[in-house]
């Protein structure tokens, strides 16, 4: 029964943010398209999400990360050693590359791993997992281990074959 309440509530919310999304796409003002945020359940108050979107090395197809109303989003980072290997980097090696370069790019945004909300991982071979996942706890617990996000982990085919580890994190902002 506790998770039937938990899918009502789902969508109850789910509808309260449809309701607010549309209520502005109606709207003729010029903050119209501007993102909005339910505030109030109650009265199905709505307000405009703040502050500018700031982007982080951003690149032909996209950024390394965006910020937008307090927290930083990844894009999927892989290991740039790779391209230049004349050997496929292992998945220990692969990850902590990775790691260290979502460091960098939290660091730039104004947060770190402290403070992760989400991630996600794709592995090009879930047999990598425990390995991904060793090298995963020992970046976590380097920092006192506070910031252990939310996280899915997925076998999928990567960009190109030399990759064996792409990941992709949400952090707030202090």
């Amino acid at each position: 029964m506790k998770s039937a309440a938990h899918i009502f509530l789902a969508a109850c919310i789910a509808a309260a943010l449809l309701l607010c999304a549309s209520a502005a796409a109606v709207t003729d003002s010029p903050t119209a398209a501007e993102p909005t945020v339910h505030t109030n359940r109650r009265r199905g108050g709505c307000r405009h999400a703040g502050g500018p979107i700031r982007r982080i090395d951003v690149g032909a197809s996209f950024s390394s990360a965006v910020v937008y109303n307090g927290v930083v989003t990844t894009s999927g980072l892989i290991a740039e050693s790779a391209f230049n290997a004349s050997t496929t980097p292992d998945i220990r090696a692969q990850v902590e590359e990775v790691l260290r370069k979502t460091d960098a790019v939290l660091r730039e945004a104004g947060t770190s791993k402290a403070r992760l909300l989400t991630a996600n991982v794709w592995l090009a071979d879930i047999s990598d997992f425990g390995v991904m996942n060793k090298a995963w706890q020992a970046w976590i617990a380097s920092d006192g281990g506070a910031g252990v996000p939310v996280r899915a982990t997925v076998e999928s085919r990567l960009v190109a074959p030399m990759f064996r580890v792409e990941i992709q994190v949400s952090a707030a902002l202090p």
